[in-house]
């Protein structure tokens, strides 16, 4: 099994080496990828010597929405995942970014891929050390997919579940293939629904503009971070609207948001540069602010932090 920095992981009720976390072939998580699922990040401030998780609350509350939607009764309550998940930083512990993904999946069943009620459910959690976009302000090179986004009336997309993940590789591979960095998706109709596992913004005539939640994103928490900013903090109102492809094209900004692509701001778009090809003043601003306060740098917003070592 690869070195990647974990000591023990957590499954079924169990903290477990992390060498011993297996489920087995049979299991419908395997053999057909059903689970649900949370990525979280953690960020460890130096200063205070002291691993700081974003938003952990807000994560959990997704997780169960998406339980809800496909028909998963989660085994723990959301206080006891909590629990779990700063158990799990503790006992690897990490003195560094890191990232932890609580699942809950389908186990043991029948062959077939609908059971009706007869599953097994389990769950899981790891933690690994995961670098931050902190230094890495742009991405340079996007395109725009001829794969559409997932839509609501076939596998939704505001589910945060293994299989949709699919439709994000197919993407991606297209746009690795192509030369670029990454891609964004539109909709069966069209128009702008996100990016690789990231929202988007898009600042034009200096307002910060977004897919609706209509648009088959995931309604991510990063994404309701930065209205948060840019309302609170910048003094600037969000326009949430159905965007067409073109209107990327002339904006002055377009940046990616989420749990992995932190804030990330998009140098081209299909070749064609977006502003000047570096980052804009809005999405620089938000990075400033972000990074402050997952780090435990801003006192305003220590309630959207969870610390892990105990004081």
């Amino acid at each position: 099994m690869a070195e990647i920095g974990a000591k023990v992981g957590f499954l079924d009720g169990e903290f477990l080496p992390w060498k011993d976390c297996k489920v087995h072939m049979y299991m419908q998580v395997v053999r057909y990828g059903f689970r649900v699922f949370e990525g979280i990040r953690a960020y460890w401030n130096e200063d205070k010597k002291q691993l700081y998780v974003f938003r952990l609350h807000d994560h959990l509350n997704r997780l169960m929405d998406t339980g809800k939607l496909m028909r998963i009764t989660i085994p723990y309550t959301k206080e006891e995942i909590a629990k779990i998940i700063v158990e799990l930083f503790t006992r690897n512990e990490f003195r560094q970014d890191c990232y932890t993904q609580p699942s809950a999946y389908i186990g043991m069943g029948e062959v077939t891929s609908v059971t009706l009620g007869k599953d097994a459910v389990g769950f899981m959690a790891f933690a690994v050390p995961f670098d931050t976009s902190e230094k890495k302000e742009v991405v340079q090179k996007a395109c725009t997919s001829s794969w559409r986004s997932l839509s609501d009336d076939s596998q939704p997309r505001r589910m945060k579940v293994g299989s949709n993940y699919l439709n994000v590789r197919l993407a991606r591979l297209e746009a690795a293939n192509g030369g670029y960095d990454t891609a964004i998706l539109l909709t069966e109709q069209g128009k702008v629904s996100e990016g690789l596992i990231a929202n988007l913004t898009m600042v034009r005539k200096g307002i910060p503009t977004i897919p609706p939640v209509t648009s088959d994103i995931l309604e991510g928490i990063t994404r309701s971070t930065l209205i948060h900013l840019l309302k609170e903090e910048m003094g600037l109102t969000t326009a949430e609207r159905d965007i067409d492809r073109t209107e990327l094209y002339v904006a002055e900004e377009v940046f990616l948001c989420g749990t992995g692509a932190e804030i990330a701001a998009l140098g081209s778009i299909d070749g064609i540069p977006v502003g000047n090809g570096g980052i804009g003043p809005v999405a620089k601003r938000l990075r400033e602010l972000y990074f402050g306060i997952v780090r435990g740098k801003n006192p305003k917003y220590m309630d959207w932090l969870t610390p892990v070592y105990k004081k």
